[in-house]
């Protein structure tokens, strides 16, 4: 088995709210609604659209709604506040919300949820304006927070109904399962679902990981590997090239902007990885690179270049589509290169159906890897199963603890 839980029936133990009759009901809601910004504008992810048809269903049925959300990081250009949400989500309420309201925290917001009426939604502002958000603490340490007590005294019930930040002990994540009645919502409920189904599988597990923020995957890559859960790990992405980095290599242009983002500081951990595990990891052994506004492959041995790396190369591509063609599970997450432009998506692509064609069962997820699908064209249906869950995702898979749903099923 790939997953070893101490608890192997812990999707049982995790009330549904879809069960529940929530008619005049104050609920919750929790949801992740991260997205990116451009041009001072939000991007409609399926994160959004799926947390926005539990949040209808829920109407349907006549509950009152807080939801709660965090958006970006402090210090980055996508930490803003959800007033920017609150049009695109007026949108997708159809007939089944009546009304979205829209609280800042310096605001009465315990009268606004006095005054909600059956079917209507407070929109709260960004958790992370919240000093306390972004804490680390147990669940019990968080539910004698003023303000997570405050609200709690204004719910029924506690409604977490994102994956992707159940790996986080964060207070509006677990704070409220010590002083509520607590269920996985109605997006959440269908991921564990499709997550279940796996438990069952045996044999060679397979990591395909791109992407640009190496920080969790390496975590999850290092446990699965001292704990003999994976066979083979192919990267591309940052990830392949740090491990290029690790290996001794100079990559030129690219390592400018790998110090300029502190991500060279990965590498030590990396050469640690490579010396224990250097027969499962797998590295690309040729790139892409930009050169006159071309996609021009070179071999690693032709390393370093004057041009940017944006993508593997074919020799790469095929190395591990062997290897893919082995294994009966298939994790993919992140991307292998800059997909958004149209010469360099080449290695996701490919990479992507080469999977599609393996015989075994395929999990995709990550925000970036969602969106890449959308964007060359493949369709979920076209995988096992596409969880909208990134770290939390292969934190899951690597038999890590996810706070979230511990929580839950107390």
């Amino acid at each position: 088995m790939f997953v070893n839980r101490s608890d192997e029936k812990m999707f049982e133990k995790i009330k549904n709210i879809s069960k529940e009759n929530v008619k005049g009901k104050t609920l919750i809601l929790r949801v992740d609604f991260n997205t990116s910004v451009k041009h001072g504008h939000i991007i409609r992810t399926p994160k959004l659209l799926e947390h926005m048809k539990t949040a209808r269903i829920l109407c349907e049925k006549g509950a009152k709604l807080i939801i709660l959300t965090h958006q970006g990081r402090k210090g980055h250009e996508d930490f803003v506040s959800l007033e920017m949400h609150l049009s695109t989500l007026k949108e997708l309420c159809f007939d089944s919300i009546k009304n979205i309201y829209f609280s800042k925290w310096d605001e009465d917001y315990l009268k606004k949820i006095d005054s909600l009426q059956s079917s209507e939604v407070l929109l709260m502002e960004n958790t992370r304006f919240l000093d306390f958000e972004i804490n680390e603490r147990t669940p019990k340490e968080h539910s004698e927070n003023p303000v997570i007590k405050a609200l709690a005294k204004k719910a029924d019930y506690f409604v977490l109904d994102s994956l992707s930040i159940a790996h986080r002990s964060q207070a509006t994540v677990v704070g409220f399962t010590e002083l509520l009645p607590s269920f996985a919502g109605i997006f959440l409920e269908k991921e564990l679902r499709a997550l279940g189904k796996i438990d069952a599988l045996n044999g060679e597990m397979c990591l395909v990981l791109g992407g640009s923020k190496p920080k969790e995957p390496l975590e999850i890559i290092k446990k699965m590997l001292e704990e003999n859960k994976v066979k083979h790990v192919l990267l591309g992405g940052i990830l392949g090239e740090l491990g290029l980095k690790a290996k001794g290599l100079s990559l030129g242009k690219k390592d400018e902007y790998l110090k300029e983002k502190g991500l060279d500081l990965f590498i030590p951990e990396f050469k640690e990885l490579l010396k224990f595990y250097g027969d499962k990891i797998h590295l690309p052994v040729d790139v892409a690179i930009e050169k006159r506004a071309k996609r021009r492959e070179i071999p690693i041995t032709d390393l370093p270049t004057e041009f940017q790396i944006f993508d593997v190369g074919h020799h790469t591509i095929h190395n591990y589509a062997d290897i893919i063609t082995a294994c009966n599970l298939i994790v993919f997450n992140g991307p292998f290169g800059v997909y958004e432009k149209s010469v360099f998506r080449t290695g996701t692509r490919e990479m992507l159906e080469e999977i599609i064609e393996s015989k075994g069962f395929s999990l995709l997820g990550g925000g970036d890897t969602v969106s890449s699908l959308v964007a060359l064209g493949f369709r979920n249906e076209d995988f096992g199963h596409v969880s909208l869950a990134g770290g939390a995702l292969l934190s899951f898979l690597s038999g890590k603890e996810l706070p979230g749903l511990t929580a839950l099923k107390r």
